[in-house]
């Protein structure tokens, strides 16, 4: 990581905009317990009902939110990159993963230990606050997913998955890497 000054306050950068958002004091916090992690394709960050013991701050890739059903079937409900961390049940008082959690774009990210992580949002600081806001925007997005898997055709749906992806994971030649595939 490195360090640089904007409005006379200095930033530490991070990939992720969450550890990126933080106070130097909080980041420094964290920072020791933040281990720097490749995401290997399909690499599975959790699994439904079992307890969360770390979270993942994507620096880049995405990680895919997927719902299981007693049969074995799942559906993808939502997508984390670098904007925001798994194991938002956390944030939530729940110590168990509802979710399958999946590496779907290969990138690098930070895991923290959950408990490091439950320990700074006791503080009520801005962690919490940021974590409090990306939860926020994590529901708008399974709500806005839920209703275009349910409206528009395959073509559209896709095409919000590559434009969220390509967000997330900064390469320009997304689609047609994708296409290629």
């Amino acid at each position: 990581s490195s360090a640089h000054r904007s409005r006379g306050r200095t930033i530490q950068y991070s990939g992720n905009r969450i550890l990126a958002a933080l106070p130097p004091d909080e980041f420094r916090r964290l920072a020791p317990h933040l281990t720097d992690t490749p995401l290997k394709f399909k690499q599975s960050i959790s699994k439904p009902g079992e307890p969360i013991t770390q979270v993942c701050f994507p620096d880049s890739g995405v990680c895919s939110v997927m719902s299981v059903m007693r049969n074995g079937a799942s559906a993808e409900v939502a997508t984390i990159g670098n904007e925001g961390v798994t194991g938002v049940t956390l944030f939530f008082g729940d110590a168990r993963e509802p979710s399958e959690s999946m590496i779907q774009v290969p990138g690098a990210g930070r895991m923290l230990p959950a408990d490091v992580f439950q320990q700074e949002l006791s503080r009520n600081a801005a962690l919490h606050q940021l974590v409090a806001r990306y939860a926020h925007a994590l529901m708008v997005q399974v709500m806005q997913s839920a209703a275009c898997n349910a409206l528009h055709p395959i073509e559209k749906r896709a095409c919000k998955w590559l434009l969220m992806t390509h967000d997330r994971v900064f390469m320009r030649h997304l689609a047609r890497r994708i296409i290629e595939l």
